[in-house]
């Protein structure tokens, strides 16, 4: 595991040297909060944010009962943050996606919230495709259930590592289309996406 990865913990461990990537709280003082907003450094599309916990949290295998109530905490604020971002010029025609990865990049649980526009010069491979559009990105409602159900978090590796390999398609037609060049223009030319 490479030193990015760990960049999240460096975030909830020292905000102070992190302000610019806070969108809640603005200033970064997460002292008394569960969970905070922030920008993702390489977003993968025009609005890209992740609501993280404030304490060490590193991996879904460490997610059990007791976890139930901050994950409920996260997606609410993932909708509370879509609401917010509606209500602004740049996102009031948008739509957006909550969820979180199968298989995170980075250490420290972290929830995404995406507008479904995907238009970023980060969006660069079909692992970035993928992991938003394909059911390797998985909503927390349900993650909450199953720990409402078993107590625990288990994610299947072998299936998801394939999920993230499977060819690109379109999430509206589900035409496999590839390089990612091509697939981002023929959502451009007979999606109209903007």
């Amino acid at each position: 595991m490479t030193i990015g990865n760990w960049a999240f913990i460096d975030v909830i461990r020292n905000p102070e040297k992190h302000k610019d990537v806070f969108y809640d709280p603005p200033d970064g003082n997460i002292e008394g909060l569960k969970v905070c907003v922030i920008r993702d450094r390489k977003p993968k599309a025009k609005m890209h944010f992740l609501i993280i916990p404030t304490f060490l949290l590193q991996v879904y295998k460490n997610l059990n009962e007791n976890h139930i109530s901050l994950l409920e905490e996260m997606r609410d604020r993932a909708q509370q943050l879509v609401e917010e971002l509606k209500n602004t010029e740049e996102g009031k025609d948008m739509n957006f996606k909550i969820g979180f990865q199968a298989i995170p990049a980075m250490m420290q649980i972290h929830l995404h919230v995406i507008s479904d526009d995907f238009q970023s010069p980060h969006m660069k491979n079909k692992r970035h495709w993928n992991a938003f559009n394909t059911d390797f990105f998985i909503s927390p409602d349900y993650f909450i259930s199953e720990l409402k159900k078993h107590g625990f978090i288990e994610v299947d590796d072998a299936h998801y590592n394939n999920v993230i390999k499977q060819p690109l398609a379109c999430p509206i037609c589900d035409r496999e289309i590839s390089p990612l060049s091509e697939l981002m223009i023929h959502l451009e030319e007979f999606h109209n996406k903007k």
